[in-house]
């Protein structure tokens, strides 16, 4: 029925999820009804005494309020309780301008006074179950958050991806601030579900084995397949995967504490099964306690010298057997020696190569030759060839302490080498070289590449040997 009611005589109904009106919007409207009325009339039913209920229509209510009406123009309704509820739920659900967590509210109240589903609700609505679900979740943020989703400062997308940590015991204070951030930095949702997941990762515990450094004293000890359904578990990406973490730390705790146990046992009946078979713990002797057979710097020698030796045991490190030897001392005097035989051997070949130079020194006649071709080719040989990283004798030394030119032109020419020699340098290095007589030039050219492979020699005895072989012949 339709009729004008004195708009003092309706109040707004309790049950409206709608809380939230634009003020400037009500302005604009009541500017618009005393130009032209209200067009659509208010649903309401009878309320307490001689007063109505709004059903439909508390924003154009509101809006008279401001335009000073007396009366408004009303549809009185026969409602039962459920119907008053499902007309002004749908009514006000349908609304295009209605906010996020308004629309919520109003989910939320006509699955409970209506027993509906969601799916039930959906096709009422006509949307789909899975809006309503996620419109549903956008309660279980703080009122802070969802005062911001009101507002328009977090979109609904963003807040849906806050409400994962909402199944977190310290959940709230993560959502309040990544929502800070999103707020004063403009956060995309790309950037809020990674932080999303960070702060899962740092207050969560995982329900995966992992090796990575930081989270392996936090890797389950216990068997994760019984949490596959339950409720605290929360999923987040962890190294380009999506893995599922536990929210109930007390829980996850428990079980920790109960498969660490089960484990110890059974390390415990493996140790002592190994220990019947001779099998060592190695892990329990400790690195640099023992020697492993089978590796590049041991394998040689246990060929020739360990075979049939009673130190010779099996060992378990990680996981893995092993061949080893207890004996430390005997490995180490083993070592040396085989060191002593290379070196000795080492040298042997050197000394032959510097044999076979001072053979084809003697038969040079250093007075034949141009001094300035010596100046040159002594110079290339100090400029080209380097010595081994490992050599006791370095250029530096050599123009130095043998040759005695000043410091500052070594240094100078010695810092040079490392990106090539320059033009200036090469001129001083040519500059020092002309001082010197040929037979001085000549032993810089014997003299030098043998030291740079690692045999050390007087000049003097090298040059007094030459001169005996030279006279000899």
């Amino acid at each position: 029925m339709l009729t004008e009611v004195g708009i003092c005589r309706i109040y707004p109904n309790p049950k409206n999820p709608r809380k939230n009106f634009d003020e400037i919007a009500l302005q604009e409207l009541a500017a618009s009804i005393k130009q032209l009325g209200i067009l659509q009339p208010l649903v309401v039913v009878h309320g307490d005494g001689d007063r109505y209920r709004l059903v439909a229509g508390e924003r154009r209510w509101k809006a008279a309020q401001i335009a000073a009406l007396d009366t408004v123009p009303v549809i009185i309704k026969e409602l039962t309780p459920q119907q008053e509820a499902e007309a002004m739920l749908i009514e006000n659900l349908q609304r295009k301008d209605l906010d996020p967590i308004d629309e919520a509210r109003g989910m939320e109240a006509m699955i409970k006074e209506c027993g509906w589903t969601q799916e039930q609700l959906a096709e009422k609505l006509g949307c789909t179950q899975g809006h309503i679900a996620n419109r549903l979740r956008l309660l279980e943020l703080p009122e802070t958050v969802q005062k911001n989703i009101s507002q328009e400062i977090i979109t609904p997308t963003h807040a849906r991806a806050l409400v994962r940590l909402s199944k977190i015991e310290s959940g709230t204070a993560g959502i309040e601030s990544i929502s800070k951030d999103i707020e004063q930095r403009g956060m995309t949702v790309k950037q809020t579900e990674e932080a999303v997941d960070r702060w899962i990762k740092d207050h969560c515990n995982p329900l995966f084995k992992t090796d990575n450094y930081f989270f392996r004293d936090r890797s389950p000890s216990f068997e994760t397949k019984s949490c596959k359904d339950c409720e605290h578990v929360i999923r987040a990406q962890y190294q380009g995967n999506l893995q599922r973490f536990c929210s109930n730390d007390k829980c996850w705790q428990k079980k920790q504490a109960e498969g660490k146990k089960i484990r110890e046992q059974e390390e415990q009946e493996r140790l002592a099964k190994e220990a019947a078979r001779g099998i060592i713990n190695l892990e329990k002797i400790g690195y640099g306690n023992f020697q492993e057979i089978d590796t590049y710097d041991f394998r040689d020698i246990a060929k020739q010298e360990c075979l049939g030796c009673q130190e010779i045991k099996i060992g378990k490190w990680y996981g893995q057997e092993k061949q080893v030897c207890l004996n430390m001392k005997c490995v180490r005097s083993k070592k040396l020696k085989i060191t002593k035989e290379k070196n000795a051997a080492a040298r042997s070949k050197i000394r032959e190569e510097v044999d076979q130079a001072a053979e084809f020194a003697t038969k040079i006649t250093v007075a034949g030759m141009q001094k300035n071709l010596l100046v040159y080719i002594a110079g290339l040989i100090i400029s080209s060839i380097e010595v081994d990283y490992n050599r006791e004798i370095k250029r530096n030394d050599l123009l130095r302490d043998y040759l005695g030119w000043d410091k500052e032109v070594v240094k100078k020419i010695g810092s040079a080498y490392s990106s090539g020699m320059r033009e200036h340098y090469w001129k001083e290095v040519v500059s020092q070289l002309s001082h010197m007589n040929q037979d001085e030039l000549f032993k810089i050219i014997i003299q030098w590449p043998i030291m740079a492979a690692g045999f050390k020699v007087s000049y003097n005895q090298w040059l007094q040997r030459c001169y005996q072989e030279s006279e000899c012949q």
